[in-house]
């Protein structure tokens, strides 16, 4: 006997079962998109050091989510505070003065410095900003094409 409709049990089901692909479709999306956007942002990333392009990658990923960063962080030797190095290039840093926490005296390539310096601070160097231009072009319907595949299917 062929069905020729279906009932709420039906339909619940088919829903829950969309409701999964679609999942698991925005997962593989996120996953090509974490893609795109990381090769973008190597691309536009100061040029200093491989290292630091080569630390660009998915820091964090969950259901539905990613978080795209660099893995290196870089101490100050006069505090022992650390710092993410993608964003101190990203925003830059002001003028700041460094004043000794942990040591007797600021030293640093060959130099001592005493125990107070002021430091100019740094100029953004914006990468990560930029590459969503990229990602943007690349996927600029992607959700929407997606899902009709899936209700279709």
């Amino acid at each position: 006997m062929t069905k020729t409709s279906f009932g709420w049990d039906d339909a619940r089901i088919q829903t829950r079962n969309y409701a999964l692909k679609q999942r698991d479709a925005i997962e593989i999306a996120l996953d090509s998109a974490s893609n795109v956007y990381i090769d973008a942002i190597k691309r536009i990333a100061p040029k200093d050091t491989g290292k630091y392009k080569n630390s660009i990658k998915v820091v964090l990923k969950g259901k539905l989510f990613r978080v795209i960063g660099s893995d290196i962080v870089v101490t100050a030797i006069s505090s022992g505070i650390s710092y993410n190095l993608g964003w101190l290039l990203e925003f830059g840093t002001k003028a700041h003065d460094i004043e000794i926490q942990i040591a007797s005296v600021l030293y640093g390539n060959g130099t001592f410095f005493g125990k107070k310096v002021h430091h100019p601070g740094t100029s953004p160097r914006p990468h990560f900003e930029p590459a969503k231009a990229d990602l943007q072009k690349a996927f600029p319907n992607l959700y929407r094409v997606e899902t009709l595949k899936l209700w279709r299917k």
